[in-house]
């Protein structure tokens, strides 16, 4: 009679999966992509291709809306006691022109007088929030069509990180310009909303891996104990 001593096999496969978990749900999961919505009003501006409503129409004094979504984790990142700044793209500055920062823009739209348009961040993008300034600029080209968008803010109480969710206006000083083709003005932001991209990205940070990984290393290897385990006695 074969008696396989399969109780402890059970024991190690219960503790794999409670460190699993647990390792899993103190790390956190996922990085998330950051959304920034700045509103305003254009300053002046010329709409030459009919962009937002009719060609050849004025710009200034409408509304507008930007909408940028950008990951902090791309990019050069750089912090300091009062600041957090990333920028990247395959036009901005790099030690090394042939191997380029990872661009940390992922979209970006500007919304005037009802009608939205894409803003390529295909070159260069740059987002800055520090103790007294906030400011995000975009830009790049797509089929011959060049557009950017940069905002600035002054003058708040903005957070030291990209990560974090707040809201601001009455500003100091607030400036910004755009550029879609042949429609191109001035801006004057007047309120800032950041925060987090619908909960979390697509892509678990190297961390999350390394923790999934070794809890799933430990379910594994009692899951072989169990299966190859045994003890044999003759009665």
């Amino acid at each position: 009679m074969i008696k396989r001593n399969a109780g402890f096999g059970r024991k190690v496969l219960m503790a794999g999966s409670a460190l699993g978990l647990a390792l899993a749900a103190a790390t956190p999961a996922m990085a998330a992509p950051m959304v920034i919505d700045i509103s305003g009003t254009v300053v002046s501006g010329f709409d030459g291709s009919g962009l937002f409503g009719a060609a050849g129409g004025e710009l200034g004094g409408l509304s507008y809306t930007a909408h940028y979504v950008f990951d902090p984790t791309l990019g050069l990142r750089t912090t300091g006691d009062n600041y957090d700044s990333v920028f990247g793209g395959p036009h901005a500055w790099s030690p090394d022109p042939f191997r380029p920062y990872a661009d940390p823009s992922l979209a970006t739209t500007l919304t005037i007088n009802g009608h939205t348009v894409s803003i390529a961040g295909n070159w260069a993008a740059d987002f800055y929030s520090g103790k007294d300034a906030y400011w995000a600029s975009v830009g790049g080209s797509v089929n011959g069509t060049e557009s950017a968008l940069a905002e600035a803010m002054y003058g708040a109480a903005f957070p030291i990180s990209l990560s974090t969710a707040f809201s601001a206006s009455n500003f100091t000083y607030s400036a910004g310009a755009f550029l879609v083709g042949s429609a191109y003005g001035a801006l004057n932001p007047q309120t800032i909303t950041v925060g987090a991209a619908g909960g979390v990205s697509s892509v678990p940070e190297p961390v999350t891996w390394a923790m999934m990984l070794l809890g799933v290393g430990l379910i594994g290897g009692a899951l072989r104990y169990r299966r190859g385990k045994s003890s044999v006695s003759y009665v």
